[in-house]
């Protein structure tokens, strides 16, 4: 017996839930790139809170705690907004006595953050940590405050943002290649479907060959009716072992009526003649 034909429809696979997954992927990409990216602009502040600072015009011993390239910040309101640098004197002062060489900051390079505006003005170069005596001044009269430091604020900044693009990006991809793999997969599977659902319907592969039912078989053909079962119809009068047409030509004698074994029947007389 043969088993029963399920008429419960196929679903196409992947589900409709399934599609969350790229998306919650994505999420946590994108998710992941704006912590970094948050993180480095946090450092702004960070760092322009770590600068060592000095009066304008007065002098002070700062301590460097490593080796390297340090600017000199000059910060005032809205400094960064000056259509040039304003002209400054700085001194750098090693703890044996020798004099750090300290030239004019080439470039543009500001930063604004908490209320603190700042410009790059001069730059040096110590080649061991220490303590330094550092004295600065503005030549325009209008004051102000200076800082020192060794990083740039816009460098965690920059990295935040390359992070956030590269993360964000990389994110995207994976989003859209796992989304692209389960739509061929889920348009495959609606095929299956409905190959599925139109045999659980009773609709099976059409019967004949080319879709129409029978086609190709005629019914009784290559049978005459009336032939009998061999299918051959009787020989004609005219060939060897007929009767033939008139005159019995080409064919044989047609057997005698009457009697077996070809016996004529006797002849049948009439009423004997009256006598006289």
């Amino acid at each position: 017996m043969m088993a029963p034909v399920s008429t419960q429809p196929v679903k196409p696979k992947p589900g409709g839930l399934a599609f969350l997954i790229p998306f919650v992927i994505w999420g946590i990409f994108s998710a992941v790139a704006v912590v970094f990216l948050v993180n480095g602009f946090s450092q702004i502040g960070k760092t322009i809170d770590d600068f060592a600072r000095i009066d304008s015009g007065a002098t002070a011993e700062v301590e460097l705690k490593s080796s390297g390239g340090y600017r000199i910040w000059l910060e005032r309101p809205g400094v960064d907004d000056e259509l040039t640098t304003p002209p400054v004197t700085a001194t750098v002062t090693a703890e044996d006595g020798t004099e750090v060489p300290v030239r004019t900051y080439i470039g543009d390079l500001d930063y604004s953050d908490g209320g603190r505006d700042g410009t790059a003005v001069q730059t040096f170069n110590v080649e061991k940590a220490g303590t330094y005596t550092i004295s600065a001044s503005v030549d325009d009269g209008q004051g102000g405050k200076f800082a020192i430091g060794k990083d740039n604020p816009l460098a965690g900044a920059g990295v935040g943002l390359g992070l956030f693009f590269g993360i964000g990006t990389l994110g995207f991809l994976i989003f859209l290649i796992i989304l692209i793999v389960m739509l061929v997969k889920r348009g495959r599977s609606k095929k299956q479907q409905v190959q599925a659902n139109l045999a659980a319907a009773g609709y099976g592969a059409p019967q004949g060959g080319y879709g129409q039912p029978g086609y190709g078989q005629q019914p009784g053909y290559g049978q005459q009716p009336g032939y009998g079962a061999g299918g051959y119809p009787p020989p004609p009068p005219s060939s060897p072992g007929g009767y033939g047409g008139p005159g019995n030509p080409g064919g044989s004698t047609p057997p005698p009526p009457g009697g077996s074994g070809g016996t004529p029947p006797p002849p049948t007389f009439g009423a004997p003649p009256p006598r006289s």
